[in-house]
């Protein structure tokens, strides 16, 4: 800027000599990054975005027809045990059904249960409820590619159903059928599953609805019937005298 230049009333002196209107800042600051990047997460979580990475990974090393084949493999093994889950409450069901039906037949075994008789104790059709949501858990996670979770979950279940089995009423026992008296056991295709092992997910069974069943019976009995008290009753002729007794009076 020159020295003694005359300043024109209305204009202000630009930093590179150019002038600006009054009333215009001159300060018109751009922003340093002008250029930002919003990053946008788009990871799912849940168990299947992990059973897809594995999978993933197979497919790497074996290609696409080895992944086909483990694919099918893996989900044949998958549907089997979930169809050996559902025989077992299908069979839970039937029991736990009897069960609830010797609740209504409380005349032809109070008796023996008033007495403690070994093996005779009140029905509870509840007992089924530990094994019914241990088995639907399991289905749950096999269909959600969890193979080996659903293993464990399935061994649970199998132990529970025993438990159950092991403290029915004997008045319930015998009146099961052979396939009913079967122990429940562990399935010859879930025996080699490791813990961490996955398979393809699926849609839940409409069997599954098996285990809501059994799970809203709550009917149980806290307390039987006690035993009669035997009355003794007095000879004939006290209630020939009795009732000559009665009719004086009406006399």
């Amino acid at each position: 800027m020159n020295v003694g230049a005359p300043v024109v009333p209305g204009r202000r002196e630009a930093p590179s000599g150019a002038c600006y209107p009054r009333g215009v800042r001159r300060d018109r600051r751009k922003p340093k990054n002008t250029d930002r990047r919003v990053r946008v997460n788009r990871s799912g979580g849940g168990a299947r975005d992990g059973t897809s990475a594995k999978l993933k990974a197979v497919g790497k090393k074996m290609g696409n027809s080895g992944l086909d084949d483990v694919l099918k493999a893996k989900g044949s093994q998958r549907d089997r045990i979930i169809e050996f889950i559902l025989q077992r409450l299908e069979n839970v069901k039937s029991i736990q059904n009897k069960e609830l039906l010797e609740i209504k037949n409380v005349r032809q075994w109070f008796r023996e249960v008033a007495r403690g008789e070994e093996g005779f104790h009140l029905p509870d059709p509840t007992r089924w409820h530990v094994c019914a949501q241990l088995y639907r858990r399991a289905i749950e996670a096999l269909c959600n590619g969890n193979m080996g979770q659903g293993v464990l979950l399935l061994e649970k279940a199998v132990e529970a159903e025993r438990t159950a089995e092991e403290s029915l009423p004997e008045q319930v026992r015998v009146k099961l059928t052979t396939p009913e008296r079967v122990t429940a056991a562990m399935p010859d295709t879930a025996m080699s599953v490791g813990t961490a092992a996955t398979c393809p997910t699926r849609a839940l069974p409409q069997g599954i609805r098996l285990a809501s069943d059994i799970l809203s019976i709550m009917d149980k009995m806290e307390h039987g019937p006690p035993l009669p008290r035997r009355r003794r009753r007095g000879s004939w002729w006290d209630e020939e005298v009795e009732e000559e007794e009665e009719d004086e009076a009406d006399g």
